[in-house]
């Protein structure tokens, strides 16, 4: 086992965000019973993941009988209710998480303005209310900022169907850990490796985005059903299907570029976000962790194989920002998107 950050396999942390908030509305101290700073945005992947469009939610007074109540229009999340006194506490209790309405997301293709209403009521009668200007992201949108990283979680989905059909149509057993030999892991991811090389797929250069705070990416199913995508959708397509085959992958993030790997036994960080590039290179040194560049096949045919693209993950992790491991991120609550509400 590589060392004290990793643990044997066998609630999603709270970070900050990096989207700049609305401005905090003005409260009288003796005014409302709470004071309410949104993100300005419904981003679906980290609604997905389970942070909450609030950057605060500060309760005041007595919350006795009191319920504090959500919603947006259009319906972009779901309506909610919760206790007022659940929301208080000493210190900066975490802000209400909310539920992304997935069909409204899967029909967006770009942006759309939206607002948040938040009411306090005591029984029938409201005691505050204030609506706030939001913007809605299409479902594609990923904020590659720090303390969020692992809502790119929520795009590796091994179950969807495409996926699972895609493993499927591979020849051979998938043994993985049980084998107990790190061959054996290598042989199979690189054989999903070549599967996914002989699919025909294009590359494509990053999908414009017009919200300033990341990219778009592409679902498997989707890098699956266009025949083409960037880097950071390879990787994650190339990512369910390590996943769909009983692997524990991992996402490698350095500057300008995305790929994949895999660790060579049933381990995983202890969570889900690795920044230490010491750590990681050590692990790839001593055969603990297996990472190669998942976009070699677009290069000439004499420089498309395993070996080749191994040497060029190696050589790529002098420009590392951070990895993403998927065993770690599951653990702590960060699943993959249905598919099929889309």
């Amino acid at each position: 086992m590589p060392g004290p950050d990793f643990e044997s396999v066998a609630g999603a942390p709270s970070f900050s965000s990096p989207v700049s908030p609305v401005a905090a509305p003005n409260v009288a101290a003796s005014g409302p019973p709470v004071e309410v700073e949104p993100w300005g945005i419904l981003n679906f992947l980290l609604l997905h993941a389970g942070w909450s469009p609030f950057r605060s939610l500060k309760v005041r007074g007595d919350t006795r009988g009191k319920t504090l109540r959500v919603r947006s229009v259009p319906e972009m999340v779901q309506a909610a209710t919760f206790p007022l006194g659940s929301l208080a506490g000493p210190g900066e209790p975490e802000p209400p998480v909310l539920t992304p309405s997935y069909e409204k997301f899967f029909a967006l293709d770009e942006a759309i303005r939206a607002q948040l209403d938040v009411e306090v009521v005591d029984g029938d009668k409201v005691l505050f209310s204030q609506s706030f200007p939001v913007t809605a992201q299409n479902p594609n949108e990923w904020i590659n900022g720090e303390g969020v990283e692992a809502a790119l979680a929520g795009v590796v989905t091994p179950n969807a169907k495409d996926v699972v059909e895609a493993v499927a149509a591979l020849s051979g057993d998938w043994v993985g850990y049980q084998a107990r030999d790190p061959r054996r892991i290598r042989q199979e991811a690189a054989r999903i490796y070549t599967g996914i090389a002989q699919m025909g797929l294009s590359y494509i250069g990053i999908p414009p985005s017009f919200e300033g705070s990341g990219q778009k990416v592409l679902f498997p199913d989707e890098v699956l059903a266009a025949r083409r995508g960037c880097c950071i959708d390879l990787a994650t397509l190339t990512a369910a299907m390590l996943e769909r085959a009983g692997h524990n992958p991992v996402i490698v993030l350095v500057e300008g570029h995305a790929y994949t790997g895999v660790w060579t036994s049933d381990i995983r960080a202890k969570q889900p976000v690795l920044h230490d590039a010491a750590v990681v290179a050590e692990c790839v040194e001593k055969g603990d962790l297996l990472v190669w560049n998942s976009t070699t096949y677009f290069g000439s045919e004499d420089a498309r194989g395993f070996e080749t693209a191994e040497k060029a993950g190696v050589s790529h992790l002098g420009k590392f920002r951070y990895l993403l491991d998927l065993a770690a991120c599951r653990e702590h609550g960060f699943k993959p998107v249905p598919r099929r509400t889309a």
